[in-house]
């Protein structure tokens, strides 16, 4: 199993690549970014290499309509070198044209307009496109993997359609500040105490899901919102008798913001791999308050890797190789032309 954690401007888009229990290849395409020259330059050059190996993209899952997730996605089903019937599933939770009146609305980040391309594009490909919420399938088997929706209700989804918000953002970036300065200065917020965490509508709306195969499990989380997550963990922790739930790879939600992951979500998961996605060129993300989160948690139990698909941003935090020993941690960035490549 392979996964690919594309350079998408400061949105996301990744792919994940496993062989099915017939040895067969499958791939599962999430998200897009938002600059054309980004995916010209990177998620197109992974396209072209399916098409060439004849291989499909067998699940392609827009998280939500933000511009960083879904423009990608409009540049692809509007390239005439792509052949979309490569295309053979899609998970987008869209709404009709009708649903809103200001679909331009100035200097709002959630792109319903672009949302409606999509749609429309995808019916006029005819893939078969699916809504995805809590209540349609929680759990769903593909090609022998496991995929356990975490987010979102469909109250969310009308929540939305009804208020839109503005994409949350921090006023300004925390990079100027070492790890055991943001440990030190932010006591309550590493107890889980006044963390102001996200409860933005759009970000609510996003798909986030927990994959299993071959005893592998990755938590892929869109920009979801900490406190659906932390609710349906809970659940299938429940479920499964345990006290917390042990995951190979995080992809954090919202392009390393701290404001959506909290102290008592990474409480739930034995992890020591997160990626944070995103070229550091808006809404002063990632935040490095989260790093220190991520070193504060109380099951950090070894060497943990925070992975980042540009080099660029890596080095933006600001991060020194002794904080780096001190704190026992890595920050692994760009391993190849497209962004990350990791094997499981």
């Amino acid at each position: 199993m392979e996964l690919r954690v594309i350079k998408a401007g400061n949105g996301d888009s990744l792919l994940l690549k496993f062989k099915d229990l017939t040895n067969k290849k499958r791939n599962i395409l999430i998200d897009g970014g938002n600059k054309k020259s980004d995916y010209n330059k990177y998620l197109k050059n992974e396209i072209l290499e399916l098409i060439r190996l004849k291989e499909n993209i067998d699940l392609l899952i827009i998280t939500h309509n933000d511009q960083d997730h879904i423009k990608g996605i409009e540049y692809l089903l509007k390239d005439p070198d792509i052949d979309k019937s490569i295309i053979k599933s899609i998970w987008f939770n869209y709404f009709k044209n009708e649903t809103f009146s200001n679909v331009n609305k100035p200097n709002y980040d959630i792109s319903t307009a672009d949302a409606i391309k999509v749609q429309n594009l995808i019916n006029e490909y005819k893939i078969p496109s699916f809504n995805k919420t809590l209540e349609t399938r929680k759990k769903i088997k593909f090609f022998g993997s496991k995929i356990t929706l975490l987010s979102p209700f469909i109250e969310n989804l009308t929540q939305y359609k009804d208020k839109q918000t503005v994409d949350v953002s921090a006023t300004s970036d925390d990079y100027n500040y070492t790890i055991s300065e943001l440990i030190k200065g932010n006591p309550n917020v590493l107890n889980g105490i006044d963390e102001n965490l996200d409860d933005s509508f759009s970000n609510a709306t996003s798909i986030a899901f927990l994959f299993e195969y071959n005893n592998k499990s990755l938590l892929f989380l869109g920009d979801a919102l900490s406190e659906i997550i932390e609710s349906n963990l809970r659940s299938i922790l429940t479920e499964r008798n345990l006290e917390s739930i042990k995951i190979d790879i995080i992809k954090l939600s919202h392009h390393g913001s701290s404001r959506n992951t909290s102290m008592s979500l990474l409480d739930l998961i034995d992890c020591d791999t997160f990626i944070i996605s995103t070229n550091g060129k808006k809404a002063n993300l990632p935040n490095k308050l989260l790093i220190s989160k991520i070193l504060s948690r109380s099951r950090k139990v070894s060497t943990d890797r925070i992975i980042f698909n540009y080099l660029d941003t890596m080095n933006l935090l600001n991060i020194k190789e002794k904080e780096k020993m001190y704190y026992d941690f890595e920050t692994p960035a760009e391993n190849y032309k497209n962004g990350y490549f990791i094997k499981l």
